[in-house]
């Protein structure tokens, strides 16, 4: 499919209850690269064409909407990537995430790879005057990590298990730690990623390229497997390799992106006990604590943005993003 970098883009107007934002930095989220490569996957399968990709951005307000009395000109803001209808089943109980009507940014209404980009007020979070603007753009990114953590059961996590050590797997290394894992594992089949997920808090670095993770995991575990599994990466071989890892009675969290369809052994899910969450976006209350996260310095994010991009390399940010010769790309318009 690819995108198309075009200058002078019209300003876009104002809606009902919306601000306009001036883009000062967005980042490249895993969904974007499906979408420059034409995949379709669940709500990326119908795309209005031609649009404006990204969500993952941080700005400031240049132009408030009438009614709009939460925020005014001149906020520093981020926000999130769904936009829901407030009135459905879902909504009322304050599941935006399942909303029946959602819409996301930069893919039903156009995005954040722009100069400005016109946004719900309800999808909008201050951000810290001196947290800079690639930090801020990537609380979404941080928000997608956090959430599954959210869904946990466990109080005491002896072992995890991150499977990928992309943007999301990287973050959740250090969230992981951050709540007191004992022990946190990080699989990954580029080395370069995996180094840094070791810099990051990881404690121990494997790559199933080089040997059998499963047989790993259970050898660093004496055999009883991890307490919880992060499956971040977004592959059939990941989610197999979910259910192989953990141990009896632990937990596994789906959260990456594919579209592919997985063959699972069903009996060992049952045998095992295995709870199995899936977990898709995130809450408005996550979203919060992600910002502090990033402004407390307890997640860092710096480290694996490894290029900062004008929106006009756009192409070239993408090509290095699909080759896996970046591990994040942040653009400036």
């Amino acid at each position: 499919m690819g995108f198309e970098y075009r200058e002078n883009v019209e300003k876009p107007g104002i809606g009902f209850g919306q601000v306009v934002v001036n883009v000062k930095a967005t980042g490249i989220c895993g969904s974007d690269i499906h979408l420059y490569k034409g995949e379709a996957i669940g709500a990326l399968s119908e795309l209005p064409i031609p649009f404006i990709p990204g969500h993952e951005f941080a700005g400031e307000i240049v132009e408030v909407a009438p009614h709009v009395t939460q925020f005014k000109v001149g906020d520093r803001i981020s926000a999130e990537l769904m936009v829901s209808c407030g009135h459905c089943f879902y909504c009322k109980q304050g599941q935006r995430a399942y909303c029946t009507e959602i819409r996301e940014l930069g893919v039903d209404m156009n995005g954040s790879y722009a100069e400005y980009v016109a946004v719900p007020a309800q999808n909008l979070h201050l951000i810290p005057r001196n947290m800079v603007w690639e930090d801020a753009a990537l609380c979404d990114c941080l928000s997608s990590a956090l959430h599954p953590f959210e869904k946990l059961s466990a109080e005491i996590l002896k072992t995890v298990v991150v499977l990928g050590a992309g943007p999301i797997g990287l973050c959740g290394v250090q969230i992981a730690k951050s709540i007191g894992a004992k022990t946190v594992i990080s699989v990954d089949i580029v080395q370069q990623r995996l180094d840094l997920a070791k810099q990051l808090g990881a404690d121990y670095a494997i790559n199933p390229r080089e040997v059998d993770a499963v047989k790993e995991v259970q050898g660093l575990t004496d055999g009883i497997g991890a307490d919880v599994v992060m499956e971040m990466a977004g592959s059939p071989a990941t989610i197999t390799a979910s259910i192989e890892m953990v141990r009896k009675n632990g937990e596994v969290v789906w959260m990456g992106i594919h579209g592919e369809p997985v063959i699972l052994k069903q009996f060992l899910v049952m045998s095992k006990a295995i709870h199995i969450h899936g977990s898709f976006d995130y809450t408005w209350l996550t979203f919060e604590r992600a910002i502090n996260l990033i402004a407390s310095g307890r997640v860092k994010v710096k480290p694996f943005v490894t290029h900062v991009l004008p929106l006009r390399e756009v192409s070239r940010a993408f090509d290095l993003l699909t080759k896996k010769e970046a591990i994040k790309v942040v653009l400036k318009p």
